[in-house]
């Protein structure tokens, strides 16, 4: 269970502005498909959890995707395993009214790939796009979460992967530690 916060209300009308100004960079640079698909973009996706002290995995993950050409945002979604003040409802009996942020179950390790296929599902459903290459981390699973068959044939293709570099030299420099 993944719910994601990919909603005009959060930034305005910043995210589809955004995806406006990447289909027309497209558009502008003759970037289409060789089946004459439209509205084509490449885009660049990471997601990341954070680590709590000692090691314990955190209980809030997030992905991003970003237009590298326009480095504009796309799509993000956000993922949170716990809510305190459910827990307290819970543990007191006492109900509360709240906004319950609780829209994840499962490892905080699979939080990437689920988000990335989150964000992505809204993305492809929402807006006229597609997208033939996705950037990203060494993370094989990230990138299965994106070959999934509902994506792809939403999508129409399955991308191909391209490597940020940035994540390769800090892999290799890990290495040398």
């Amino acid at each position: 269970l993944v719910t994601s916060i990919n909603d005009e209300i959060l930034f305005g009308e910043t995210i589809p502005a955004n995806i406006e100004t990447a289909k027309k960079w497209g558009a502008d640079n003759g970037y289409a498909r060789s089946d004459g698909r439209q509205n084509v973009l490449a885009v660049a996706m990471d997601g990341s959890w954070m680590r709590g002290s000692a090691r314990k995995d955190s209980d809030t993950g997030h992905a991003l995707i970003v237009h590298p050409p326009t480095n504009k945002l796309l799509a993000f979604a956000t993922a949170c395993k716990r809510c305190k003040t459910r827990e307290h409802s819970i543990r007191t009996g006492i109900e509360k009214e709240h906004k319950c942020t609780l829209n994840y179950v499962g490892s905080s390790g699979a939080m990437e790939g689920c988000l990335v296929q989150k964000a992505l599902m809204w993305m492809l459903t929402k807006y006229d796009v597609s997208f033939d290459l996705a950037v990203m981390d060494g993370d094989a699973s990230t990138y299965a979460a994106v070959c999934v068959p509902a994506i792809t044939k939403l999508n129409g293709v399955t991308p191909a992967r391209g490597l940020d570099p940035n994540h390769a030299l800090k892999n290799i420099g890990k290495a040398f530690n």
